[in-house]
């Protein structure tokens, strides 16, 4: 069976009937026949099938011819430029439409000066017009007369097209544009839309390299970093970014990375400094500080209140008349004294509780001192004094007691009618 693009080559210069013609296409591609549409049309009355039996319909033979060309995907067929995804026959270059090929007439057996002409068998078509032969400097190929040197149809022998983007000069298809394929690029470039492409995706491209319209650069090595130095296959070391006042960690800006990194009272804890924890003291109290922190301490005990963060004891209160040790859980103060000779006792004062807290020659009784009482000898007479009482033992009747506690007569003159010499009066 013949391939397919030769039948469909065939198929284009059919001129009884898209239709017709389908259907005569697809029993020679069926039946294996090596013939042309032509030969199909003229025996195609004495042709017998039954379309049932047929695997693909004309339908779909119209779909594949028009998916060949959609969006000029393959290129175009010689005669042809693409024009908004569609292919069309290059007028430009004097090629037009007869029935399914761009034909360029001036040069056709088939259409010779028109569509509508064709030349005979032993005839060429030279500059459009059927003739015996060709000019000089040109020779037949197909049934049409081409300059060898310069045919884009045929460039240096019969049956050489060259491309889209070729021009024939000198017999041999030059490339019109940067390039037609690879080797018209330097190195190991492509040639990608008649331009030299160092790459056309990442895969072209080295290690730590990306493909950026055609040109492979150097990945930037500092993707995902913030700072440090980083490089890669292709890169030189680069530093990343700065942190300012932060600090630098694998690659990373981060708050600190010790200590020292953190201000007074601060610690490290996971690349952030974090205040110092305070801690308080057994008796603190109140609300205690570093320079990032405060924290409020416990209270105080019984009979305590905070001041200024320090636990001190309640202020006495006593009584008017209170005195002695008045405690409380954190104090032993007391509310004042009795005076400089008095006891406190039940938290009242008083003189005394024995004798020994009394002065001298006095005795306590009921709490209170008192003088003891004054014992007089019968001769005695006079003053007899002690530390408390100026009372005296009895007196000498009429004479008058002297100095030595005796009993006399006199003591000065004036006690006698004329003189007194030693306690006794003299004439």
């Amino acid at each position: 069976m013949p391939p397919f693009p030769f039948v469909v080559h065939r198929f284009r210069h059919c001129d009884r009937g898209v239709a017709a013609c389908a259907i005569a296409l697809l029993i020679a591609v069926v039946g294996g026949w090596g013939v042309g549409c032509d030969g199909l049309m003229a025996d195609l009355d004495s042709v017998e099938f039954s379309a049932p039996e047929l695997d693909v319909g004309v339908e779909d033979v119209a779909v594949e011819e028009e998916d060949v060309v959609e969006g000029c995907q393959p290129d175009c067929e010689f005669g042809e430029v693409c024009d908004g995804g569609t292919c069309v026959c290059d007028e430009d270059e004097g090629y037009e439409r007869c029935g399914e090929e761009c034909v360029d007439t001036s040069a056709s057996h088939e259409y010779c000066g028109s569509c509508a002409e064709s030349c005979s068998d032993g005839e060429v078509c030279s500059d459009g017009i059927c003739d015996d032969g060709c000019s000089s400097g040109e020779v037949p190929c197909d049934g049409a007369c081409f300059d060898l040197e310069t045919s884009d149809a045929h460039c240096g022998e019969c049956g050489v097209q060259c491309g889209g983007d070729e021009m024939c000069e000198n017999g041999q298809c030059q490339c019109v544009e940067e390039c037609c394929d690879d080797g018209d690029c330097e190195g190991e470039d492509i040639c990608e839309e008649n331009e030299c492409l160092e790459c056309l995706t990442d895969e072209d491209c080295g290690d730590d390299e990306s493909c950026v319209e055609g040109e492979c650069h150097c990945d930037d090595p500092c993707v995902g970093l913030q700072c440090g130095v980083a490089s890669n296959e292709c890169a030189e070391e680069v530093t990343c970014g700065d942190c300012g006042d932060d600090k630098c960690s694998d690659h990373q800006c981060v708050e600190c990375t010790g200590d020292a990194d953190c201000g007074d009272d601060k610690n490290c804890q996971g690349n952030q400094c974090v205040c110092d924890e305070l801690v308080c003291e057994e008796d603190d109290c109140g609300t205690i500080f570093n320079s990032c922190s405060s924290k409020e301490c416990g209270g105080c005990g019984t009979d305590e209140s905070c001041s200024e963060n320090q636990c001190v004891c309640d202020e006495l209160v006593c009584n008017e008349d209170q005195c002695g040790e008045i405690s409380n859980s954190c104090s032993t103060e007391d509310c004042g004294g009795c005076g400089e000779d008095g006891i406190c006792e039940n938290n009242e004062c008083i003189e005394c509780i024995v004798s020994i807290d009394c002065g001298e020659d006095e005795i306590c009784e009921n709490n209170q001192c008192k003088c003891e009482d004054l014992s007089c000898d019968d001769i005695e007479c006079g003053e007899i004094s002690n530390a408390c009482s100026v009372d005296y033992c009895g007196g000498c009747d009429e004479e008058h007691c002297n100095a030595d506690n005796e009993c006399v007569e006199c003591l000065t003159d004036s006690h006698c009618a004329a003189l007194c010499e030693n306690g006794s009066c003299v004439l």
